[in-house]
């Protein structure tokens, strides 16, 4: 590129501030921190108290604009801060689903500012699936996703099911921005037959908090009452001590363990190598990172099919689907996976054919390319 185009990020989650300094997550920084080698980039989003999942100081190589959780509700500061930073910027990028996002857009069509979004769920059905009489705001969020994606320079969805959900044209299929390529995966050569194992470890990897449904997990575990199994919890959340409480009652706090929150790397993905199942109990979910990890490392595979996870997942083939907030279900599954010895290499292999195509390229590559791509045929590079 002949110069670095400014690239104006809306976003959809809070930035953390602890000392006047700013965190992020962990993995949204090194996408930050990669894409900002070819353009100049900035942040546009709300900042709040720094939380545990703020664990990554922000990049110094990217700009921020961040309102306070009182100025972000002020529709006035909002607008006007909002509307300063696409005007200086020459491309936007909009995270979706989320009303800062559908505000971006408004502006940018207003004043002929060429946008960018990125359809990490499937709005309509996030708001059906937690409530299913919100049909009129279900509906009227539809139709604002609609009217960003028909007007975006191209499009950006996370699951097929996803990209077929919106209208418009350059439509991409992508890899949910967590940094996780085909060149860190992990294929297993054996698996276990777990009815026959001295062990069987189970898997959590997650925010600690009601939607993840790990209090049912824990339900669950107790009536397999199976004194092989140990639950891995990995993760930090406000549930913390609650679930940790839950385990002494329920007479299982012994194989259960909790590590605490852990950087996503190596570390954690030995995690997936070694254990024999990953489960995530979710009520809610947009495409979630730590469902490709554990396709990516051999790791079979118990989940919810809320929100944009059956777009990607299907039960039976690659995944087994229990339902939300249903310890039967999850105690039914587990142990489904112990007495069918073959189950387990089937959905673990097929669930890495599931991912692989999509993480051929990393998230950050594909995004500047296509970027660029766009930029060269309007003649702006």
């Amino acid at each position: 590129m002949n110069k670095k185009f400014k690239l104006t990020y809306i976003l959809h989650y809070p930035l953390g501030v602890d000392n006047n300094s700013i965190y992020n997550l962990d993995l949204l920084n090194t996408y930050f921190s990669l894409i900002s080698q070819n353009f100049n980039v900035s942040l546009v989003g709300t900042k709040i108290k720094k939380d545990f999942y703020h664990n990554s100081l922000l990049t110094n190589r990217v700009n921020s604009i961040l309102l306070s959780k009182k100025s972000n509700k002020n529709i006035i500061k909002k607008t006007s801060t909002t509307f300063k930073a696409i005007r200086s910027s020459d491309v936007c990028f909009l995270f979706m689903p989320s009303m800062s996002a559908v505000l971006a857009g408004l502006i940018c069509f207003i004043v002929r500012k060429p946008f960018v979004t990125y359809f990490g769920a499937n709005w309509h059905d996030l708001i059906i699936t937690n409530n299913p009489k919100r049909v009129l705001e279900a509906n009227f969020k539809k139709w604002f996703s609609n009217f960003l994606s028909r007007n975006s320079i191209f499009t950006l969805h996370t699951g097929k099911g996803i990209l077929e959900s919106h209208k418009g044209n350059n439509k991409y299929l992508t890899s949910p921005i967590f940094n996780l390529s085909t060149e860190l995966f992990y294929q297993r050569s054996t698996y276990k037959d777990l009815l026959k194992s001295s062990t069987i470890q189970i898997l959590f990897v997650g925010t600690l908090s009601k939607n993840k449904g790990v209090s049912y997990l824990l339900d669950a575990l107790a009536i397999v009452n199976n004194e092989k199994i140990t639950l891995e919890i990995i993760g930090d959340g406000p549930e913390k001590d609650n679930l940790k409480n839950q385990a002494i009652k329920l007479g299982i706090a012994s194989q259960v363990y909790f590590h605490g929150f852990i950087s996503n790397g190596p570390e954690v993905f030995d995690f997936y190598k070694k254990s024999d199942m990953f489960i995530l109990p979710s009520f809610s979910e947009g495409l979630p990172r730590v469902l490709y990890e554990a396709a990516g490392n051999g790791c079979p595979i118990i989940t919810t099919p809320v929100n944009s996870v059956p777009y990607l997942f299907k039960d039976n083939y690659d995944c087994i689907f229990i339902k939300p907030g249903d310890k039967l279900s999850i105690a039914n599954a587990i142990n489904r996976l112990i007495k069918e010895s073959r189950l387990n290499k089937t959905l673990a292999l097929n669930a890495y054919k599931t991912v692989e195509p999509i993480l051929k390229e990393k998230a950050y590559e594909q995004h500047s390319r296509l970027i660029q791509k766009y930029l060269k045929k309007h003649e702006m590079l």
